[in-house]
């Protein structure tokens, strides 16, 4: 998130509640930007000033010309040094200063001789200085001007409070409140006090990198958070408030609407929630909107002979949004309420990770000895065979972490020191899909973590002998994916993990050694809650009804292929199998019983067919797929209701299809997945939506035969800086040429080194660059991408459990002739062919600094060209 993004974000949160998503990207932005703290901080002290607004005694005005801010060399969008709101037109550009306290205007100030005229000055790239003029001639008509009061006399730029909004030319002659229309028309009626950020000092990175040069980025340094004794995360838990929903059958903005008490069927599978309002409207004659946070989100229902105002008033409250009627539309849109209540469930799924960090402390404060006794004490309680389910999994938890404890002491000493220093705004983060990452190379990581860091992997001392410790890096993440080769990811019983992986380097640069651990708490296998079906058969007749659904997909699910990489094991057809949606299920249904349908639609809510194919009881169709999917299910008169169990999760990493659509169509119609498709593509999508569209990329772009891009997740940055190159800029770069730093506009420099500082493939790897860059080496960067063909070969070989994993997997750069095929296919012991050698387009970006000719960072990607889809 770059700073001006930020900062309309800062000014939203003073009037609405922004979402999930937008808020963890604010905070997350806010943990490593320090100019930006600063705004905040001013912000609420001047939200907090406007209660106490005329209770400051008035003191002498400096008018302050801000012609001068609209003069010189800016870059757009953005006053150097001078971080500033915009107001809208109808502000006429007043520009203020922020104060921490606001004082009325001193009477007559406007006319004082004494009162000095300012101006602001100073360099572009700095942060501009009020220099007090003698000149007494007033501005041009048409400039609005502000008095303020000057404080301090260090030589920093002053700070600068409002005491008094004057307006100056035509504005003095009478026309309080009114600016003068530099048209000749009449004054326009302006709106005061508006208001504008402070100048502050700026900082000390920014301030040393000359103008022009790339901003380097302040990395989050792990300190010690400050947590209660007894816990590890500085994150408080609340009880979620149930939606207040409305009572009737229709919403009171929908009662006025005569056109919708006409009976309609209606049938949508898996779309848009603006989409299928757009049709709806049309359809009725009423003009039905999505607001911005909906318009999104995907929903399938099958209705028959209801009224409508019935169908939308059901729609909006089992997604829990609401109906406003606003200039003769009806708008369905997500209040603050039910914001706030996602974020509070979204918080409230570290509550048992909580728990068992906790437990993971005590422990690691009790001397080892102590440990075994109560590790016997666990086996002897699990060898009871009346045990409950939910006591047994619990004890198993407590006895996994007892053993981590035992056994890898280091391991949970440093992870515990690294969960510590997580703040309530990067426990936020995680939740949103960002990786934090801390390194000794880049001053991140104190000394006495890397040292517990160092003793997680001092395996490779015991191999090796001591050997100098070179650098050390540490990866928090927020996952629930257990297996992240398992594609398509299980949704059954899912639950958050809270994981920490480490990666060392040691030995010396000619010869280093690489080793790496990870320890996530081990939670108690999710409860699969109560069966609904018992004594609901007896009850309800449409659920004792046999139904035999007819599904899509195969009889029989091909056999997974696990690791390899995504790529790979997609050209082999054998990890994206057609299983049946939520929607196709929802639609079996309502074809063989007559009953009605409402159900929200996520890309990942999918099963095999087959578990519920043969004649079975509603009833326990109904309940399999509430246990395969983490759905919930509930019927209500003739009407089925299915709701996602984590959709506040699910909702933030769905791929909108506005975003999807554009990109499947452009790749089919150019039979080629290019690279400016796919940094387009990452572009337009959010950190977990990217991570969405890795999980689940063969269910988004089912019978395309386009396939996944390995490392989609991890080389976003990559790719977000490729997209923000001009089309001249590309065509320099494929032809070989290198593209400086100077050469690159802001926002470029700053997606360039964002992609240079990011995180490597693997979260188990150690960064590239092993410190942050100087300014004047940043300045002389400069960026290259080389092209070649790459031809990859994968092996298979069998595993213990029966399923097919990857024994080898060779990649071939260059030309593929009849001797480099004979070597690549030739028999290797066990291991079996996978299939011919697939071709793919390899780009690899190479990064720049200080004018040197080797780069500090090369990131190679692989792109596969469309395959045939087989009909």
């Amino acid at each position: 998130m770059r700073c001006n993004t930020a900062r309309n974000l800062l000014t939203r949160q003073l009037r609405e509640t922004l979402p999930p998503l937008e808020t963890g990207g604010l905070e997350a932005h806010l943990a490593t930007c320090t100019a930006c703290r600063q705004e905040r901080d001013d912000l609420q002290r001047f939200e907090s000033a406007l209660h106490t607004l005329g209770s400051a005694p008035p003191l002498p005005a400096v008018r302050v010309d801000t012609a001068a801010i609209f003069q010189g060399e800016r870059r757009p969008g953005h006053f150097p040094g001078l971080p500033v709101l915009v107001g809208s037109a109808a502000l006429g550009g007043v520009l203020l200063a922020l104060s921490p306290r606001l004082s009325p205007p001193a009477p007559g100030a406007g006319n004082d001789p004494g009162a000095r005229l300012g101006r602001i000055s100073g360099p572009p790239g700095t942060h501009p200085t009020v220099i007090p003029d003698s000149r007494q001639e007033k501005p041009a008509p048409g400039i609005v001007g502000f008095e303020a009061r000057e404080r301090g006399t260090s030589p920093s730029p002053p700070r600068l409070e409002v005491a008094q909004v004057e307006k100056v030319g035509q504005a003095e002659k009478g026309a309080r409140g009114k600016r003068p229309d530099p048209t000749g028309k009449d004054p326009v009626r302006v709106r005061t006090p508006a208001l504008i950020m402070r100048a502050t000092t700026p900082p000390a990175k920014r301030a040393a990198s000359r103008p022009g040069s790339p901003v380097i980025p302040e990395m989050p340094a792990l300190v010690q958070a400050e947590v209660p004794p007894d816990a590890v995360l500085a994150v408080a838990f609340q009880q979620a408030r149930p939606s207040v929903r409305e009572t009737g059958p229709v919403a009171a903005a929908l009662l006025d609407e005569p056109k919708l008490k006409a009976k309609i069927t209606v049938e949508e599978k898996n779309r848009p929630l603006g989409e299928v309002l757009s049709r709806l409207g049309i359809r009725l004659g009423v003009r039905l909107v999505a607001g911005r946070a909906v318009a999104d989100d995907k929903v399938s229902f099958f209705f028959k002979e209801r009224p409508a105002g019935e169908v939308l008033t059901l729609i909006a409250r089992h997604l829990d949004f609401t109906w406003t009627r606003s200039r003769g539309k009806l708008e369905l849109d997500q209040t603050q309420a039910s914001r706030r209540r996602e974020q509070v469930l979204l918080r409230n799924e570290l509550a048992p990770i909580e728990a068992q960090l906790g437990l993971a402390a005590r422990l690691m404060q009790r001397p080892g000895l102590q440990l075994r006794p109560r590790l016997d004490e666990l086996e002897k309680q699990l060898a009871d065979v009346g045990l409950a389910p939910v006591d047994r999994a619990r004890l198993l938890a407590e006895k996994q972490i007892t053993l981590d404890v035992m056994l890898s002491p280091a391991t949970v000493d440093a992870s515990l020191a690294i969960f510590r220093s997580l703040t309530p705004a990067q426990i936020d983060a995680l939740l949103a899909g960002t990786e934090i990452r801390y390194s000794t190379a880049t001053g991140t990581m104190p000394e006495s973590v890397a040292e517990k860091v160092h003793a997680s992997t001092s395996l490779l001392e015991s191999r090796y002998g001591p050997l100098p410790r070179l650098q050390a890096d540490a990866t928090v993440r927020v996952t629930d994916v257990e297996d992240q080769d398992e594609v398509p990811p299980p949704r059954s019983r899912r639950h958050l993990r809270l994981e920490c992986r480490f990666s060392t380097v040691r030995g010396t640069r000619q010869d280093p050694h690489y080793w790496g651990s990870r320890w996530s708490p081990t939670l108690p296998a999710a409860d699969a809650g109560p069966d609904k079906t018992l004594g609901a058969i007896d009850r309800d007749p449409d659920l004792n009804r046999e139904v035999d659904l007819e599904l899509p997909g195969p009889v029989r699910q091909p056999l997974a292929i696990f690791g390899g990489g995504p790529l790979m094991a997609a050209h082999l057809g054998a990890v994206w199998p057609e299983q049946a949606t939520l929607a196709d299920v929802a639609g079996a249904i309502h074809r063989s019983t007559g009953l009605e349908m409402l159900a929200d639609s996520f890309i990942s809510a999918r099963l095999d067919p087959s578990l519920l194919r043969g004649k079975k009881p509603l009833a326990q169709v109904l309940e399999k797929v509430g246990q395969e999917l983490d759905y919930d299910w509930e019927k209500r008169g003739r009407l089925l209701f299915f709701r996602n169990r984590r959709y506040y999760r699910d909702r933030s990493a769905e791929v909108p299809e506005r975003v999807l659509k554009p990109f499947r169509e452009e790749v089919l119609r150019e039979k080629a997945l290019s690279l400016d498709a796919l940094a387009s593509l990452a572009a337009g999508l959010s950190d977990a939506q990217v991570r969405g569209m890795w999980h689940y990329w063969g269910w988004y772009l089912e019978k395309t035969g386009i396939l996944p891009t390995e490392y989609l997740f991890p080389h976003r940055q990559h790719l977000r800086f490729w997209a923000s190159l001009a089309p001249m800029q590309k065509a320099q770069l494929r032809a070989g040429a290198s593209l400086p730093a100077a050469q690159m506009t802001v926002p470029q420099r700053d997606l360039w080194m964002t992609a240079l500082l990011s995180p490597p493939e693997s979260a188990s790897t150690p960064s590239d660059e092993r410190r942050l860059p100087t300014p004047e080496e940043a300045a002389a960067g400069g960026f290259r991408l080389k092209q070649a063909e790459v031809h990859q070969v994968l092996l298979l070989g069998a595993s213990p459990d029966g399923k097919r994993r990857p024994g080898a997997g060779i990649n071939y750069e260059g030309p593929l002739t009849d001797q480099t095929r004979k070597l690549l296919l030739r028999p290797r012991g066990e291991l079996e062919l996978a299939g011919p050698p697939l071709s793919v387009a390899g780009y690899t970006f190479e990064y720049f600094l200080g004018g040197k000719e080797q780069p500090v960072r090369k990131t190679r990607l692989l792109i596969a060209p469309p395959q045939p889809v087989v009909k």
